[in-house]
C-alpha cells in the first residue's frame, strides 16, 4: 500500500487538491485496501478507476494462481526463503523477442492461458515482442502468497492482511513471512492478535468506476458482483463490461482506445471537474 500513500502526497501539496486514482489488477486491490483504511487518503481522492479489479477471488481460473493455491507453492517457497518470483534476466529477454517476433501466436498464447483470452485477438502482433522484451518483471514471493491466502480463505466481505499464520516459536531458520530474514513471524507478533486485520470495502465513500472483462480468468465477474454487493450505496458511478475481453486488453487490446478509454476519459474529466469547482467554492 505503500506504493499508494506515498508518492500521492507530492501532487497534492505541490499541484493539486485532489487526484483520480487510475488501477490496474493488483494496483486495484491496494486502491480498495488504501481508500477503506486511509481516511486522509481517500478523502484527497476525488474518482478511483479500477480497470480489470480484483478484490475477492473465489471465482479465479487462473492457472497460475489456481495451482500456487492449491498446491501450496506458495508455501514451499516462503520456507526456503525465497524474496523474489519470477526475477527479469536480459539474457532470457533477449531469447524470446526474436521467437516471439517469428511466432507473436505463440508467445501471445502462453501470457493469455494465464490471464485470459480475447476470442478477436485483439493484441496486435508488433507488439508481443515488445511485451516479452519485459517479462518475466518479478514480483515478490510474500506477493504471490498473499493472492494463494486469498483464494484458499475464500472470503466475500473482506480482504484480509498478510496471514503470517498462528505459530509463534523463535527459530533461527526461515519461515513463512521472514522471506529469508531467518526469523519465524506469527500474526500475534506483528499485528498483536491471531487472525490478520481487514480492509472492509463496505467503509470506501470515494466514487468508483469498474471496468471488467468476460473472458478474464483473474478478475471474473461473479467475483466483482460480490464487490459491487457489499459497495455502500451511490459509491459505485460506472460499471463497464466488454464480454470478449481478457486480462490483458485493457491494456494491450487494439480496440481499447475505442471502446474504453473515451468513457474513462470522459470520467475522469467530469469528476477532476467537480473537484475543482468544490476547491472553488
Amino acid at each position: 500500500m505503500a506504493d499508494l500513500v506515498q508518492p500521492h502526497g507530492y501532487p497534492l501539496e505541490e499541484h493539486f487538491s485532489s487526484l483520480v486514482y487510475i488501477g490496474y489488477s493488483q494496483g486495484t486491490m491496494i486502491g480498495l485496501a488504501a481508500l477503506a483504511s486511509q481516511p486522509q487518503l481517500a478523502a484527497s481522492i476525488s474518482l478511483a478507476v479500477l480497470i480489470a479489479p480484483v478484490a475477492f477471488t473465489t471465482a479465479m481460473t487462473s492457472p497460475a494462481f489456481v495451482l500456487s493455491s492449491r498446491l501450496g507453492f506458495d508455501r514451499f517457497a516462503l520456507s526456503q526463503g525465497w524474496g523474489e518470483w519470477g526475477s527479469f534476466q536480459q539474457a532470457n529477454s533477449d531469447a524470446m523477442m526474436p521467437i516471439c517476433r517469428r511466432f507473436p501466436w505463440f508467445c501471445l498464447g502462453y501470457l493469455t492461458t494465464f490471464c485470459g483470452s480475447n476470442p478477436r485477438g485483439n493484441v496486435e502482433e508488433e507488439m508481443v515482442p515488445l511485451v516479452f522484451g519485459h517479462l518475466p518483471a518479478g514480483t515478490s514471493v510474500k506477493v504471490m502468497s498473499q493472492w494463494a491466502q486469498s483464494m484458499r480463505r475464500g472470503n466475500t466481505q473482506h480482504l484480509h492482511r498478510f496471514d503470517y499464520g498462528s505459530e509463534c516459536s523463535n527459530v533461527n531458520s526461515t519461515g513463512p513471512g521472514s522471506a529469508g530474514s531467518g526469523v519465524l513471524r506469527c500474526n500475534l507478533e506483528v499485528y498483536g492478535q491471531p487472525e490478520p486485520p481487514v480492509y472492509d470495502p463496505a467503509a470506501i465513500t470515494t466514487p468508483l468506476a469498474l471496468f471488467t472483462g468476460g473472458r478474464d480468468t483473474i478478475s471474473k465477474l461473479a467475483d466483482v458482483e460480490l464487490l459491487k454487493g457489499v459497495l455502500q450505496p451511490g459509491v459505485l458511478q460506472l460499471h463497464q463490461h466488454q464480454p470478449d475481453y481478457g486480462h490483458l486488453d485493457f491494456e494491450l487490446g487494439a480496440d481499447a482506445p475505442e471502446l474504453v478509454y473515451p468513457e474513462l476519459l470522459q470520467l475522469v474529466t467530469k469528476f477532476g471537474a467537480q473537484s475543482q469547482a468544490a476547491t472553488a467554492s
